[in-house]
């Protein structure tokens, strides 16, 4: 486990070579197009707080605010429904990009069986997307998934094979039964040495985020962007979508639980390596052992400092963001982690002075998923 707060690097949002902008700066308007074809995709709201910026001292504070796209509660819901399509697309000799409508997925999909492990969100999305193309779905969870995360994923209409362990031996137990029976494995992360192709996809998705920040932030370009990261799907994406917007001063900011630091490892690495211990966290989205090696490349060098959460931050961090935003923001522990990130660097003697969070800063943040498991029904004081 971390006990020193920060890893800085010194990283920053260079330009992106040619192959990494062929699907992350010119591809976004392939995931933007295939994304629209979704009868429930509509942008999440950007919540601009000043009352918070002031609370922190800062110039200017949003809220990237996830809680409700697609009707699953979590940015996840890009990721797997544009893996799924994509593929589902591949499987049938078909471009995405060609088709004005679902219509002949569907009727290529009935014998298509997608399978996924997850803690819960993204698994949702690749049942998500399943249900769009009509083909069946098995999720994998691994045994310390809460019984509400399970309810969700089963009405979502997916098949659930509950694994002994952590999510790593879902990742594992999902990948031997797609080898074994044939499944299309909607994978969101890469080991050492496996194939990138199907987690890149699903990072892409996340694109869709990013191109909507832009739109809504407008002539404004944040100083310092927080992104919570479990395998660093999302941080890539975001990585290099703000590279492609040529934001070069804009830091980025990686967000993680102590006990599961996969993404700062890999920093002090040079690349991904496994977290040894126990990487349970509240936290449970981010609770994860090893850097994705699809991800890692989109992120090396790019990150200006690692953020090692402690267990105790996330639920004032949730309660905190409810507190400061009208209507509230309710986010889940894991959601609420770029806002921990951030109340820790303020709160950490120097940390915010070598960041340069001081009235000057623009601070964004990314609210990723609903309170799913109920933290704040009891109330947010």
């Amino acid at each position: 486990m971390r006990t020193d707060a920060c890893l800085l690097t010194g990283g920053s949002l260079r330009p992106l070579d040619a192959a990494d902008d062929a699907h992350f700066g010119r591809g976004a308007a392939a995931v933007l197009g295939a994304l629209a074809r979704c009868p429930a995709y509509r942008a999440t709201p950007l919540r601009d707080l000043p009352g918070a910026a002031r609370a922190c001292g800062v110039g200017a504070l949003w809220v990237k605010d996830e809680t409700a796209r697609f009707g699953l509660d979590s940015f996840k819901a890009l990721g797997g429904v544009f893996a799924v399509l994509t593929l589902a697309a591949e499987r049938a000799g078909l471009r995405l990009a060609d088709l004005d409508s679902l219509e002949p997925l569907r009727e290529a999909s009935r014998e298509l069986v997608f399978c996924a492990a997850t803690d819960g969100n993204h698994g949702r999305s690749v049942a998500a997307g399943a249900r769009l193309v009509g083909a069946r779905c098995v999720i994998f969870v691994h045994e310390h998934v809460a019984e509400g995360r399970r309810a969700l994923l089963a009405e979502s209409g997916a098949e659930l094979a509950v694994i002994a362990g952590h999510y790593d031996d879902a990742v594992a137990a999902c990948r031997r039964e797609a080898e074994r029976n044939g499944w299309q494995l909607v994978a969101d992360v890469a080991g050492p040495g496996e194939d990138g192709s199907v987690p890149t996809l699903v990072s892409r998705g996340y694109l869709a985020l990013a191109h909507e920040l832009r739109g809504q932030l407008g002539d404004a370009v944040p100083t310092h962007v927080f992104v919570q990261a479990g395998v660093g799907g999302l941080a890539a994406a975001m990585a290099a979508a703000f590279s492609a917007f040529d934001w070069e001063q804009t830091r980025l900011v990686i967000v993680e639980p102590a006990v599961a630091a996969c993404l700062r490892l890999a920093a002090e690495r040079g690349e991904p390596a496994p977290v040894t211990g126990d990487i349970d966290s509240v936290m449970g989205m981010l609770s994860c052992g090893m850097a994705s090696s699809a991800a890692w490349p989109l992120l090396q060098d790019r990150v200006s400092a690692y953020l090692s959460l402690p267990e105790d931050s996330a639920e004032s961090a949730a309660r905190w963001l409810a507190q400061h935003s009208d209507p509230p923001i309710l986010a889940g522990l894991s959601g609420a982690a770029g806002v921990a990130g951030l109340r820790l660097a303020l709160a950490t003697p120097g940390l915010a002075g070598k960041l340069a969070l001081g009235p000057e800063a623009r601070v964004l943040l990314l609210a990723t998923e609903g309170d799913v498991d109920g933290f704040l029904q009891g109330g947010v004081a």
